[in-house]
This record gives structure tokens, sequence and C-alpha cells, in this order.
């Protein structure tokens, strides 16, 4: 007897530099407003799509996005771009944490000018 198979279509979410952000089937999206369609098939593969499709995982340990999705092709990512891509974050890290260093360091010199002032006035107030 042979067994019907349902077929599955495998969709994917990208971001604004095409990275797949999330992987998913027919068999459990509604709505695929704003997903790609990549393949169809057969098997889990297809139908439980979010951690079958891929060899590797949508993302590295980091936190980088392991593939894209570019004239309609699915494209992963070389080592060297992903390595590019996490020290491009820790730069930016590394800037937005001066940044908040330099504020907080202006913040606290103004409220010691503050409160240099509050002194001043007290002892004056107390003469």
């Amino acid at each position: 007897m042979d067994e019907q198979r349902e077929t599955y279509i495998v969709y994917v979410k990208t971001d604004e530099n095409n990275n797949i952000t999330e992987v998913n089937s027919s068999a459990f999206l509604t709505d695929t407003t704003d997903w790609a369609q990549i393949d169809e098939g057969t098997g889990d593969k297809y139908h439980h799509a979010q951690g079958n499709y891929f060899d590797k995982a949508i993302s590295t340990a980091k936190g980088i996005y392991r593939y894209q999705w570019v004239s309609n092709a699915v494209y992963e990512k070389t080592d060297a771009e992903i390595a590019a891509e996490e020290a491009a974050i820790v730069e930016t890290v590394q800037i937005d944490l001066a940044d908040t260093v330099r504020a907080q360091n202006a913040t606290i010199t103004m409220m010691s000018s503050v409160i240099e002032d509050l002194q001043t006035d007290v002892e004056a107030l107390q003469v």
C-alpha cells in the first residue's frame, strides 16, 4: 500500500542584510507575509524545518547569522565572514562603552560642581 506523504514548503525570514533570521514550514505558518519560500519536500527536514532544514544552527554561539538569502538562493557565510562580523560587533560595543563612560564622567563632573556650590552656600549660611 502506497502511503501519500504530505509536501511541506520551507520559508525563511530575513533582516535588512539578507541574513536568514528564522526558518519555518507551511505546517506551522498560517500567514507567510514577509516570508520567502526557499524549498519544498516531504519528511522531517521540511515539516520541522526550524531545527532540521539547515545542517547548522541559523546563528553562531555569538549570535551571528550563518545563512543569507541572496538572489533567491541560500548562502552559508564563510568562517572569515563570520569572524569579521564578530569583530565588528566587539568594536561597536567598545565604542558604545567608551561613549557611556565619557557621559558618566561628564555627569560626575557636573554633580561634583553642584555639590561644591551647595557646600559653599551652606558654609555662607552658617557664618
